[in-house]
This record gives structure tokens, C-alpha cells and sequence, in this order.
């Protein structure tokens, strides 16, 4: 999950509201513009574990059964992988338990970077030195898009940095023979070229590098 910078609202949705019309009855045409600007913000990939939208849903961060009023709220809609096992599909399942949604980060308004970890084992745990609610948040967050137990997403995680191992090891081996300013700058333009290449799991991978670290 990384931080997301939301557009404009597509205009098709001032045609819709709620308690008059049902998602449902969204045409596939303004689907089509909602999914524009989607990709515009994720650059196509999942906004909750940054996975390769393939089979693709779009997902109300407010459950929409629970949360009416924001049926169509632009701030409310993101673009979800369609895997039943996390992200939307789970939030919103009996899988997931009871949450309180302001618990829950919100990628178009918190950093996961100053809440999760992403190891090297394709695990995701809480970041040190919280506060309890920001521990609430982030245990939170990991446990209802189920980021951490999803076999086949911490499986792909693991294996795309796997894909980069030898040059993170190889910059981790200048360490010690550079001067510290010209080892950062070296590692900050390999992130730089991760955010520029567009890469899945970039939070992941940026982690990857930054900590490189199997276990914490």
C-alpha cells in the first residue's frame, strides 16, 4: 500500500446519488472514466497491496451497504484486485470480523511508510516504535485487506524481490568501502528508478532496499 494522490472526480458520478440510484446502475461507459482516473492514481495496480490489476473491482473504502451517503463519493472509490482472498473483497467479507473503519488506512490520505514494513520474506509487520493507536492502525490494516496471510500475495512479493536480490546485495557490499553520502546517494537512485519504472509491489521493493531485512 502506498500513498496515493487522488485527481479530480470524474464527472460522471454528479449523475448519480444515493437512495436514488444503486452502484449497480453505473453505465459501463462511466465505469470506463472512473477506471481512467484510477489509473492515473495507481498507475494500475491495486491500491491496497499494489498487485497487477487484472481481474479488477471498484471498491468503496466505506462499505457501501453501511455507508449509503457515500455510494458515490469520489474520496470513497479506489481500484481493488478482484482476489476474494484480500484487499476489497475481504474487507468487506465475514472473513475479516467486525473493524471500525477509522482504523484503517486510507491510501489517498496515510503513508503506509510511517506505519508497515515490508520484509525481504514477503511478510508485512507493524513498524517499531508506534504509538498505540497508530499500532491499532497498522495491525489493522494488514489483518482486514489480509496482507500478511494471503499465501499467493506474500509468495509474489517474495519472488519480485527476489528478482532485484543481487543488486540490493551488491549495494549492501559497497557499504563498508564507500563514503556514507555516495552509498545513500547510490541507494536513493535505485529507488528513484523503482518509482519511475513503475514496478509492482513498489512499497515492497523500496523497503527492500531500504531495510533489507527478512525478519525485524
Amino acid at each position: 500500500m502506498k500513498k496515493l494522490t487522488r485527481p479530480t472526480k470524474p464527472v460522471c458520478l454528479d449523475s448519480y446519488r444515493h437512495g436514488v440510484n444503486l452502484f449497480k446502475e453505473v453505465t459501463e461507459i462511466d465505469r470506463l472514466e472512473i477506471w481512467k482516473k484510477f489509473d492515473f492514481m495507481q498507475m494500475g495496480f491495486c491500491a491496497y497491496c499494489e498487485c497487477t490489476l487484472t481481474g479488477k473491482q471498484i471498491e468503496h473504502f466505506k462499505n457501501k451497504d453501511k455507508y449509503k451517503k457515500d455510494t458515490f463519493t469520489w474520496e470513497n472509490l479506489f481500484g481493488s484486485c478482484d482476489d476474494r482472498n484480500r484487499c476489497g473483497h475481504y474487507k468487506d467479507s465475514r472473513k475479516a470480523k467486525p473493524y471500525d473503519i477509522s482504523n484503517i488506512l486510507k491510501p489517498d490520505v496515510d503513508d503506509a511508510n510511517d506505519y508497515l514494513i515490508f520484509l525481504t520474506n514477503g511478510d508485512v509487520v507493524v513498524k517499531k516504535d508506534l504509538t498505540v493507536c497508530q499500532k491499532l492502525r497498522a495491525t489493522e490494516t494488514i489483518r482486514v485487506f489480509n496482507l500478511d496471510r494471503n499465501t499467493s500475495l506474500v509468495n509474489r512479493r517474495k519472488k519480485s524481490y527476489l528478482n532485484i536480490k543481487d543488486n540490493i546485495d551488491a549495494l549492501y557490499g559497497m557499504l563498508d568501502d564507500l563514503d556514507q553520502d555516495d552509498w545513500s546517494s547510490l541507494l536513493e537512485s535505485e529507488i528513484d528508478d523503482l518509482k519511475r519504472d513503475k514496478v509492482e509491489f513498489q512499497t515492497a521493493m523500496e523497503h527492500a532496499w531500504r531495510y533489507n531485512s527478512a525478519f525485524l
